[in-house]
């Protein structure tokens, strides 16, 4: 049987596939007067579901134009987290390969200005890697396999 909303203004934002071919509703949305409701099915510790439940929860905020605000790009393996009390954002590679990572991150969220002259520092090598602004708009690393990269904002700390 395939996929079906429930009622009339509920749409199946995507459905899960058995292994037999059935599909069932894998998360359904609703807008009701001024309200937003994302329900999903099941849970998964991969990627491409942490982006679904990311999505989900930006757009049932009504926020869905900050969902970029802190992100990565390059690989289904990677996460991306940050630590507004260190001004650092730390990059994760859950691959068995070395990737080109881009990672953006809003000068907003480490409480900075947007035009902060500040560095990107590779917490471990003390290498610079670039400046805020470019964090902002997306900056290129190499995320190591296996490994937490951090990249901390300012100057380095002992």
């Amino acid at each position: 049987m395939p996929a079906a909303p429930a009622a009339e203004d509920v749409t199946v934002a995507y459905a899960l596939v058995a292994a037999d071919g059935s599909t069932s509703p894998g998360m359904t949305v609703r807008e009701v007067g001024e309200g937003r409701a994302a329900w999903l099915t099941g849970w998964s510790p991969g990627y491409d579901f942490s982006r679904v439940l990311r999505s989900a929860i930006f757009w049932a905020a009504g926020r869905e134009a900050e969902a970029g605000v802190l992100d990565v790009t390059g690989g289904d393996d990677l996460f991306v987290y940050a630590y507004p009390g260190t001004r650092t954002v730390a990059l994760l590679n859950a691959g068995d390969e070395a990737v080109e990572a881009t990672v953006r991150c809003d000068p907003v969220i480490l409480e900075l200005p947007v035009l902060a002259p500040m560095p990107v520092i590779d917490a471990v090598t003390g290498e610079t890697l670039g400046t805020v602004a470019q964090l902002g708009e997306g900056l290129t690393v190499t995320a190591i396999p296996h490994c937490m990269r951090l990249l901390r904002v300012g100057e380095q700390r002992p």
